[in-house]
C-alpha cells in the first residue's frame, strides 16, 4: 500500500492540493506531525474517511503554535513535564486518530541528551572517522537506559488508551546515536509488551544515516523484526535539505527489495496488515513529480525481479 503525507499540501494546508493527487489516483494519506489543529480540520474535511491511513503522535499540533515551528513534546524526556506534556497530547493525538478513523499512530523518534542531534547531524554531512562514531555511541549508551526507561513509560499509558480505540502504534526507529529507540531497544519494547498492538516503522532515509554512523541491528529488520514492520517513510535528502525525492540519493535501494511483499503477518493483537509505503515531501516537490515518485515506488514494489535502479527518473515528458 502506498501514502502521501500532508506534508506536501503545506502550511496552511491547501488542500485543493490534495485534490490533485486524488483526481490522479492517490488515494490514501498520512498526517504528518507538524500539521496543526486548524490544517487539520480542513484537511479531515475535505479528504474522505477512508483516505487516513495513519497520523504521526502529537499531530495535529495545537493552533496556538508558529507556522513552521517544530513540535515541542517528544518521548524518552528525563523532565517530568516533557513527559507529561507528551502522554497529555500523545493521548489527544489518538483519540483524535480515532474520531478521524485513523487505524494507526506512528511514534516520532525520541531524542537522547547527550550526544545531542546539534552534535551528531553536521558529522553526517561529511566524511567522519568510525573511531568517532563508535565514541558517539559509546558516550550514547550512558544516557540511553535512562531515557528508554521514560520511553517505556510513557509508550505502556499510550498503549493502553490505544487499546480502548482500537489503534496500533508503530515505532520510528533511530536514524543516530542522538535518537532512540535504536533497532535493539525497539525489539525489548516489542518483547516487553508482547501482545499489545506494537510495531516498528523504519524511516529509509534514518536507515541509511544509521548505517554511515556505525549503528548496529540493520540486519534483524530483515530477520526476526521483520514481521512487525508495519511502514516504512519514502523521502529523499540531499546532504542539506530533507523531504526530497527519493531520487535525491542517500537510500541504497537494494537493501529493502525482500520487504516489497505486500503482507506481513505478525503475531500480535490485530490483523495481518499490508505495509504502508509513505512518501514524505516538501511542498516544493511539483505533483506531476510526485506522481512520477509515486509510480516508481510501486514498480518497485509489485515490478519483476529487474535490475534498475529505482525513482532514477528525470523531470520532463
Amino acid at each position: 500500500m502506498i501514502a502521501v503525507t500532508t506534508r506536501w499540501a503545506g502550511s496552511p494546508a491547501a488542500v485543493d492540493r490534495l485534490g490533485r493527487l486524488l483526481e490522479g489516483g492517490i488515494r490514501r494519506f498520512a498526517v504528518h506531525g507538524q500539521l496543526r489543529e486548524d490544517d487539520f480540520a480542513r484537511v479531515r474535511a475535505f479528504l474522505p474517511r477512508e483516505a487516513f491511513a495513519a497520523v504521526e503522535l502529537f499531530a495535529p499540533l495545537p493552533r496556538t503554535l508558529p507556522v513552521g515551528a517544530p513540535s515541542p513534546f517528544r518521548l524518552g524526556s528525563l523532565h517530568p513535564e516533557d513527559r507529561r506534556d507528551a502522554l497529555v497530547r500523545g493521548k489527544r493525538s489518538i483519540e483524535e486518530g480515532d474520531a478521524a478513523g485513523i487505524p494507526l499512530v506512528i511514534l516520532p523518534p525520541g531524542s537522547i541528551e547527550k550526544p545531542s542531534t546539534g552534535e551528531v547531524l553536521p558529522l553526517l554531512a561529511k566524511k567522519t572517522p568510525d573511531r568517532v562514531w563508535e565514541a558517539l555511541w559509546s558516550a550514547r549508551a550512558a544516557s540511553a537506559e535512562r531515557q528508554m526507561d521514560s520511553y517505556r513509560t510513557t509508550l505502556s499509558a499510550l498503549l493502553d488508551h490505544a487499546d480502548r480505540y482500537g489503534i496500533g502504534l508503530a515505532m520510528v526507529l533511530g536514524g543516530h546515536p542522538a535518537e532512540l529507540p535504536a533497532i535493539d531497544e525497539a525489539a525489548r519494547c516489542l518483547e516487553e509488551f508482547r501482545g499489545a498492538p506494537l510495531f516498528l516503522w523504519a524511516d529509509l532515509l534514518s536507515d541509511s544515516r544509521r548505517k554511515r554512523s556505525g549503528g548496529k541491528g540493520a540486519e534483524r529488520l530483515r530477520g526476526d523484526l521483520r514481521p512487525h514492520l508495519r511502514g516504512l517513510t519514502v523521502r529523499g535528502s540531499d546532504g542539506e535539505r530533507e523531504h526530497l525525492l527519493p531520487s535525491a540519493g542517500e537510500v541504497d535501494w537494494t537493501e529493502w527489495k525482500d520487504l516489497c511483499e505486500p503482507a506481513a503477518p505478525a503475531k500480535t493483537a490485530v490483523e495481518p496488515f499490508e505495509r504502508l509505503w509513505t512518501l514524505d515531501v516538501a511542498p516544493d516537490v511539483a505533483d506531476e513529480d510526485l506522481f512520477r515518485a509515486r509510480k516508481a515506488l510501486e514498480e518497485y514494489l509489485h515490478g519483476s525481479e529487474k535490475t534498475y535502479e529505482p525513482f532514477s527518473f528525470r523531470r520532463g515528458p
